[in-house]
């Protein structure tokens, strides 16, 4: 059995639920910690009091929350002794926060699972607490590839490059709804609106770009663009739930990757992946019709 560690959205988490045959472990997964974040002084703000009597949807990502504030995405990766190392950069979608507090700043992912934090400054424990809200590619470049650098830096003391698989992740455009149909995300129906899911993939494509060239020679995994997602993923509709096919798809190349399956190729993998949606798209999209 493999031993895994995951830096991601919940995407490469979810496909090793589809590791039927337990070729894997998965020793931790870490959330809403993008890597463009992580500085090199890891110098974050103190856990007070106040923060331990929120009321988290689960353990989980207290302890996620916990580390964005702490600034220790790569104490955290590099702590468990995993084989595999695997990344994406979905997170890297998130709108941020820049947080002041006793002369310390952090910058962190405002995701909606750590509201309740957001809440919490300027009030009691964190009544000096300041806090700006910025758009997820408000940060200056030059700061994200020093910070893309000392993260990969401090990885590479541990795994070798060659046990680093990236899963190249990016929003979809469209859903299967309830009722059956494809139709567009928008703010209506989702909160993104087609605009925003766009310059999101645009900003995700440079990323993983500089994380390629960081890191040649890592294995890769890309997810074809256009992939639908649905309304009847187990979290339900958002642009990164996708078709059960993707996980299955995923899966699948990570154990040809790992050298656990030599039956097909990633390459053919992915277009028999694209098949499938191209399928799906003909097939929903002729019963709406008619």
């Amino acid at each position: 059995m493999k031993k895994v560690v995951i830096a991601g959205c919940c995407v490469s988490r979810d496909f090793f639920n589809y590791d039927r045959m337990k070729n894997y472990e998965v020793l931790k997964f870490m959330q809403l910690n993008p890597i463009s974040l992580q500085n090199a002084k890891e110098e974050g703000i103190d856990i007070l009091p106040d923060f331990h009597k929120i009321i988290w949807k689960s353990n989980f990502i207290k302890h996620c929350a916990e580390c964005a504030l702490k600034n220790c995405l790569i104490t955290s990766v590099l702590a468990p002794k995993g084989e595999i190392l695997v990344l994406d950069l979905a997170e890297e979608r998130i709108p941020k926060t820049i947080i002041e507090f006793r002369g310390k700043q952090v910058v962190v992912a405002k995701h909606s699972f750590c509201e309740s934090m957001f809440d919490l400054m300027g009030k009691g424990d964190y009544l000096d607490a300041h806090v700006k809200d910025i758009r997820f590619n408000a940060m200056p470049w030059d700061e994200v590839v020093l910070n893309y650098n000392n993260f990969v830096d401090k990885i590479l003391s541990q795994y070798k490059e060659e046990n680093i698989v990236i899963i190249e992740i990016f929003m979809s455009e469209r859903f299967i709804d309830k009722d059956y149909n494809i139709v567009g995300y928008d703010e209506n129906n989702s909160g993104f609106s087609q605009k925003y899911i766009a310059d999101v993939n645009s900003y995700l494509e440079k990323c993983y770009q500089l994380l390629y060239a960081l890191l040649p020679k890592a294995k890769k995994i890309r997810i074809p663009k256009g992939i639908l997602t649905t309304y009847y993923h187990r979290w339900g509709g958002t642009p990164l739930h996708f078709i059960t096919e993707t996980y299955e798809y995923l899966i699948k190349c990570m154990d040809i990757l790992t050298g656990i399956s030599y039956e097909n190729t990633c390459d053919s993998l992915y277009e028999e992946l694209k098949m499938k949606n191209e399928m799906l798209v003909r097939i929903f999209g002729s019963r709406r019709e008619s």
